[in-house]
């Protein structure tokens, strides 16, 4: 090989390396940026897909729902799953009326399923529901001392 050519090869060496480089340094300060940006705050807690079978499988496991009570409810929570998903979809509304609307499905339905509960079982669902609030209550607390 001729030295224009072991030059030539070099430099393109070179300069592929230093593309390289670039593409690396590029990549980790992109990364760093991001990473700085979401350090200290909370995580995202948007919506989540509402699951009937699986709010219904819940409910069965922590109520020990019969068989027929079963049968009852899980029309009320497909209702249910329909009509959040369409508030959901609604674009015309603002976030407060969606959480308003969403807000009433959810008293509608819990209105709904409360009489086929027994009392002992009403009881029990009033318990869980208020150690999920002093839960959520707590999540927020430490949110606020955090932001």
């Amino acid at each position: 090989m001729n030295r224009t050519k072991m030059t030539s090869l070099t430099n393109s060496m070179k300069n592929i390396g230093m593309i390289a480089c670039a593409a690396l340094t590029f990549g980790l300060l992109t990364v760093q940026a991001a990473t700085a940006q979401t350090a200290g705050k909370a995580p995202h807690r948007g919506h989540h897909k509402f699951n009937a079978d699986a709010h219904l499988d819940k409910m069965a496991k922590e109520l020990n729902l019969t068989d027929a009570q079963k049968a009852q409810i899980k029309p009320i929570l497909e209702s249910e799953k329909s009509q959040i998903k369409s508030v959901r979809a609604d674009k015309s509304l603002t976030k407060d009326q969606q959480k308003q609307k969403l807000v009433a499905i959810m008293k509608d339905s819990r209105a709904q399923i409360l009489p086929i509960l027994t009392p002992a079982q009403r009881e029990q669902l009033k318990d869980i529901r208020a150690k999920a609030r002093e839960k959520r209550e707590k999540q927020k607390g430490a949110a606020a001392t955090n932001a």
